[in-house]
């Protein structure tokens, strides 16, 4: 890696001249130096955005990050370690036979935890979202993670359609922004699944986070190997934190994973079959 060799001695102060270092990934970030939307895929004449986007999909988070995006992870430079993460491959389900009956229950709770933004108008403000199924033998599985910026309005729909989408069976909110008004309409008026409010109790979100990391290293935590869109760019946020741009799918992730390791469970939910 002669580049990255050249940029630790810079940084190291080993040699005298000094890089500019110009990156230009695959799919757009925010502030991409072409001008490009975020998203939006390099050179779309021969390859464009639905090439890099099946890459994406069909390529280890690692790789992603490296080969396509130019942002490799330092695997010691955050809080979490990639040698902390563990894998599945396939989503768990309940065993049923023809007829749909259940014959051995595998899923414990699927739940959605919401991070919610302060103000839809501020460019770095995202409302995330991560899906979570819980298995009977106290596993926890990241089965979908998707974020967005859209007007409070739009959020309510937007959380109530990955409940239903998902069948979740409780939803985890940090109560403050845009969280406290959907905790609040929740109040008046019944969601798709039961409503938690989340306080954070003046804790940092590095705080939060560390009390969840030891979850991931004891194999407690898995996420999927590869085959969708949003797992190169969640797991790139967890491992470089608390030293990245973003930190929304991190709040979200160790919202829900602190939910389950103080023991704050869910009583007499609405949902009784909560088979994928």
């Amino acid at each position: 890696d002669l580049i990255g060799h050249e940029l630790a001695k810079m940084a190291e102060g080993a040699v005298e001249h000094k890089w500019t270092v110009v990156n230009i990934p695959a799919l757009a970030n925010e502030d991409d130096p072409l001008g490009r939307k975020p998203g939006e895929g390099l050179w779309p004449e021969i390859f464009g955005t639905a090439f890099y986007e099946a890459k994406k999909r069909s390529t280890t988070s690692r790789s992603w990050n490296s080969l396509y995006q130019g942002t490799p992870t330092d695997e010691e430079g955050g809080v979490l370690k990639s040698s902390d993460i563990h894998r599945y491959k396939n989503v768990p389900e309940n065993q049923k036979d023809r007829t749909g009956n259940i014959l051995k229950r595998v899923i414990k709770r699927i739940t959605l935890s919401i991070d919610a933004a302060e103000k839809a108008t501020e460019r770095a403000d995202w409302t995330a979202a991560t899906i979570w199924i819980e298995t009977t033998d106290r596993k926890h599985y990241l089965i979908h993670a998707v974020r967005t910026r859209k007007e409070f309005n739009d959020i309510v729909k937007w959380i109530d359609d990955l409940a239903r989408d998902f069948s979740v069976d409780q939803v985890l909110v940090e109560d403050a922004g845009h969280g406290t008004q959907y905790i609040q309409v929740r109040k008046e008026s019944h969601g798709p699944a039961p409503v938690i409010a989340i306080t954070t109790k003046n804790k940092s979100k590095q705080f939060r986070f560390d009390g969840v990391t030891p979850m991931f290293a004891t194999g407690q935590v898995l996420l999927p190997e590869k085959g969708n869109d949003w797992i190169a760019d969640l797991e790139q946020e967890l491992l470089v934190f608390p030293n990245g741009r973003n930190d929304d799918f991190v709040d979200s992730v160790s919202q829900y994973l602190n939910h389950t390791r103080t023991g704050n469970v869910t009583r007499g939910t609405r949902k009784v079959n909560s088979g994928c």
